[in-house]
């Protein structure tokens, strides 16, 4: 006797031949339900599956943005800190602000 998988056969298109006018009974019709709900929950399935891998690739992104971010501001921070040395040596007159303003453009 050779095998036959319930997944297999459950994809095959099930159907009868009758006549135009006959109407089908309520087995038939619970049988072409249940086959539809089997499809619509394969292809939540397949949308599930794309979802959470966009979720992954975006959680990755926020991380790389993230600690991007954090360096910058890392950066932003020591500047200021170098430009408030550099006030404090050369002391708060106008000569002061002119002579930072000179050193930036190096």
């Amino acid at each position: 006797m050779p095998f036959k998988s319930y997944r297999e056969q459950s994809k095959t298109d099930w159907g009868i031949n009758l006549p135009e006018q006959t109407p089908l009974d309520v087995d038939q019709i619970q049988i072409g339900a249940l086959l539809r709900i089997a499809d619509a929950t394969e292809l939540m399935a397949s949308n599930y599956k794309k979802l959470q891998e966009e979720n992954i690739r975006l959680r990755k992104s926020v991380d790389y943005w993230m600690d991007n971010s954090y360096a910058k501001d890392r950066k932003i921070k020591v500047y200021k800190g170098v430009i408030t040395k550099l006030k404090r040596k050369l002391g708060t007159g106008s000569f002061a602000v002119c002579s930072v303003r000179r050193i930036k453009k190096l």
